[in-house]
Formats: structure tokens, C-alpha cells, sequence
């Protein structure tokens, strides 16, 4: 009974905490004025805040993952789990961006297709003056949203069927972000969905649900920050739930999906050759479901080929000349180093997986692929480790939980730099990976074996199902 009660009410004050730290972010969030008061912000405040709201959230995690398995967990906690996530959520509607300018990108795009022009043929800079669309719209809405556009000089860096949701949500709400708020709601109530399926399927408790349901760092990114690495973290949940299912040609276009958003999730392809070989298909099944995840993308890509050497211009800039809060990159200093590393990890995680039988290890797979390719990134934004969260359901480390509040240390860039202090962030950066590597080591020590290894806790509270 005491077991009962205590996670009970772990859940329940947690959940208020949560709650109300995330309210009153959401207020804090219009004293972040776009272009004014760069020294007033409250990111200070900000980081207080939510780095709370993380203390809370990985304690609760924490209470639940060491529970008795014969402690049970009523189904009222778990809806009340539910509706603290989607609470917050909502909460995160009435938000201003805080510190972000990546959608009023995603705005600009979607309302060059929607205009039916091809997003990748010019630069906004280039369309104003050009006056070609969607500049060619005389609007105060327009010109504002060219004036909040982060390099402007840079065309579109996104996948063609980010452009799609781009568009979409312009059609629900055009030149503002609540179409795209209502799009990332929706998609969140569907990894919710999906995640709770895993959790039953796996054999682990649906309160763990809390690992993404609750997670600080995906609510930030997500609800406020308004990031469209959800779209991709879909249909990733969506790739996982089809090998679970045995449809494995199905788990292909999901993935294929996944990098229509976001090219990161291209990085997960050797794994899931290794799961359809595990899950018994052929040689020729296998080329099959590799050229339906090429033909999927030349669907995709062949409306956008008038673009011609543009097409990929602003994806291969990034990809060169950008650096912001690297890791181990940062030591290494070198993207062919890194990329070499990247694929090494690829390779042993590729050749772990061959021995195994069950879709959990392909999740721990995918947990180390994207967590490595984000500790080698060059660019390494704290919503490219949303990726990684959903994933923790099969790899529960602490290391990597604790990591997901130790990226907000990223913000204070911001700080550092309306003082034009050029070293202060340096030092924030080694607290930021210096604590989650010695993290890990002690982790590692501690259990004895590598990530992959790491055991799923069975002593874990289970839902009552009376």
C-alpha cells in the first residue's frame, strides 16, 4: 500500500510541478521580444525554470523505473499522465518563441508552394528582390516574416515533405503559426499512441510513458520552439511499430517518410536492412524494400527538380559551414573524422543486431545511431536530441535522460553572447558534455557492459488492470 501511495503521489506532484513550471514559462515566453531587449530577456529565469521542471520530471522517471513490479499503478495515473501532456501542450499555445526563428522559415516555405513556386529555387533574399513569391505579396505579414528569417541569404534546407506540412499548415492558418501548432499537437497525440503500444507490446510499464509524455526538452522544442523534427520523429515511432508488426515493407516507407522531414533519420537505413534480414526476408525482399524507399524519395524530389544545381545548395551549406554546440565534434574538429566514426558506430551497432531476435534490440539500435550521430555532430541543437527520447523506452539509461536537461545548457550561448562575451559559452559547454560523459563512464562502470548491453529494468511498477 505505501509503494502504491508513493507513486501515486510522486506521479501526482510531479505532474503539478510540470504543469505549472511549464505555465509559467509560457508566460515568461512574451518577454522574449523578437529584436528588442536582448539584454533584458529572461533567459536566466528561463533556465531556472525549466531545468526544475527537468529535476522533477527525471525523478519521477526515476521512482517508476525502480518500483516494486509488485507495486500497481492504477489506469487513473496513467490518464492523469495523459492529461498533464497534453495540458502542457496547451498551455505552450499561447506562447512566444523563445530564442527560435526556425519557423518563420517554415512559414516563408509554405507559402512559396502553397503559391506553387519551388521553395528551393530561390533564397528569401533572392525572392525580395526579385519580388518573385512569395514576396511578391505586398502584405505586412510578409515583410515581417522575411525580417524574422534566419539567414536569408541560405535557400531551404528542408526535405520536400517538410515542405508539405510547411504548406499544409499555411493552409490552416496562413502567414502564422497556429496551423503548425495544431500539426505538431496532433502528431504528438499519435506518438503517444504509438509509444504506449510499444510499451504494452514490450512487457514494460505504460507509465513510462512519462520519458516522452512529460520530457521538458521535447514540450520546449516542440510546443514552443515549434521544431519540425516531430513530423520525423513520427514516422520513425511509426517505423518501430511496423517491425513489431511484421510489416516490414511498411516500416521502409515510414523511414523513407522520416527523411523526407529530416535527413538525419537516413542513419537509421543499414539498421533496418539488419532487422528485415532478422525478420526473415530475402536477399530480393530486402532489394525490394530499399527501392521502394528510392522510389518513394524520387516522388517526393521529382516536382522539385527544376531547381537544378539548387536543389540541394542550402542542405549542402549547412551541412559544411555550420557549427553550434558541438560535442565530440568539437575535439575532433574534422566532418570526415567524424562522419568515419559515425559509420564505424553504424557498423558494430549494424553487426550487434545481427545476432538478435527482437524488435527491442533494434530499438536500442536506434537509441545509439541517432545518440551518436548527435554527439558528432557538428551542429548539435537541443531539438536534434528529441530523437532520441522516444527511443529510451528500450534504452533507459540515465546518462541519456540526464542529458536531456543538461542540453539546455545551449541557451546560455544567447546569454553570452548579447554581452559579447566570446568565451563564457565555452565553459558552459564543458559543464553541458563534461557531466554527461562522466555520466556515462560511471554508468557503464557501474553495469559493467556497453549501452547496447543494458539490461530493460523487470522490477519496474506495472499498471493494475482491474
Amino acid at each position: 500500500m505505501t509503494s502504491r501511495l508513493s507513486l501515486k503521489t510522486t506521479l501526482l506532484l510531479g505532474g503539478i510541478v510540470i504543469m505549472a513550471s511549464t505555465a509559467a514559462i509560457a508566460v515568461l515566453s512574451h518577454r522574449f521580444v523578437f529584436g528588442e531587449g536582448h539584454l533584458e530577456r529572461p533567459i536566466i529565469e528561463f533556465l531556472l525554470l525549466i531545468l526544475f521542471s527537468f529535476v522533477v520530471y527525471a525523478f519521477v522517471f526515476e521512482k517508476l523505473k525502480n518500483a516494486d513490479s509488485k507495486a500497481k499503478i492504477k489506469r487513473g495515473s496513467v490518464y492523469w499522465i495523459i492529461l498533464v501532456a497534453i495540458l502542457c501542450r496547451l498551455f505552450y499555445f499561447s506562447s512566444a518563441l523563445i530564442q527560435e526563428t526556425d519557423p518563420y522559415r517554415y512559414v516563408w516555405d509554405g507559402q512559396t508552394l502553397l503559391k506553387a513556386a519551388n521553395p528551393y529555387q530561390h533564397s528569401p533574399e533572392e525572392a525580395m528582390r526579385l519580388k518573385v513569391v512569395p514576396a511578391d505579396d505586398s502584405s505586412t505579414q510578409s515583410k515581417e516574416t522575411f525580417e524574422r528569417i534566419n539567414h536569408p541569404g541560405i535557400r531551404t534546407i528542408y526535405p520536400p515533405l517538410a515542405q508539405v506540412f510547411f504548406a499544409f499548415s499555411q493552409i490552416l492558418s496562413p502567414w502564422s503559426f497556429m496551423g503548425l501548432k495544431v500539426l505538431i499537437f496532433l502528431s504528438e497525440m499519435i506518438i503517444l499512441g504509438v509509444l504506449a503500444t510499444l510499451l504494452k507490446e514490450i512487457g514494460k510499464p505504460i507509465e513510462w510513458l512519462v520519458l516522452y509524455a512529460w520530457s521538458p526538452l521535447v514540450l520546449k522544442e516542440y510546443s514552443n520552439g515549434l521544431h519540425l523534427d516531430v513530423f520525423a520523429v513520427l514516422f520513425l515511432c511509426a517505423m518501430i511499430y511496423a517491425c513489431l508488426r511484421q510489416r516490414l515493407a511498411l516500416a521502409f516507407v515510414a523511414l523513407a517518410l522520416s527523411v523526407l522531414v529530416k535527413w538525419f533519420a537516413v542513419v537509421l537505413l543499414p539498421l533496418l536492412v539488419v532487422q528485415s534480414w532478422k525478420q526473415k526476408a530475402s536477399i530480393a525482399q530486402t532489394l525490394k524494400y530499399l527501392f521502394l524507399f528510392a522510389g518513394i524519395f524520387l516522388v517526393f524530389y521529382l516536382p522539385f527538380l527544376g531547381a537544378g544545381r539548387f536543389l540541394f545548395d542550402g542542405l549542402t551549406r549547412f551541412s559544411l559551414e555550420w557549427r553550434v554546440n558541438e560535442g565530440l565534434f568539437g575535439l575532433i574538429r574534422s566532418r570526415v573524422l567524424a562522419g568515419l566514426l559515425l559509420a564505424a558506430v553504424i557498423g558494430i551497432v549494424s553487426f550487434w543486431l545481427v545476432k538478435k531476435q527482437d524488435v527491442v534490440s533494434f530499438g536500442k539500435a536506434c537509441a545509439v545511431a541517432l545518440a551518436s550521430l548527435f554527439f558528432l555532430s557538428p551542429v548539435a541543437n537541443p531539438w536534434y536530441f528529441t530523437w532520441v527520447i522516444p527511443f529510451l523506452i528500450f534504452l533507459p539509461m540515465r546518462s541519456l535522460v540526464l542529458f536531456s536537461g543538461l542540453v539546455f545548457l545551449y541557451y546560455f550561448d544567447f546569454y553570452f553572447m548579447y554581452r559579447s562575451d566570446s568565451q563564457g559559452f565555452f565553459w558552459v559547454r564543458c559543464i553541458e558534455y563534461g557531466f554527461f560523459f562522466i555520466s556515462l563512464g560511471w554508468e557503464l562502470c557501474k553495469n559493467r557492459q556497453w549501452p547496447l548491453f543494458y539490461p530493460l529494468p523487470t522490477n519496474a511498477a506495472s499498471s493494475e488492470t482491474r
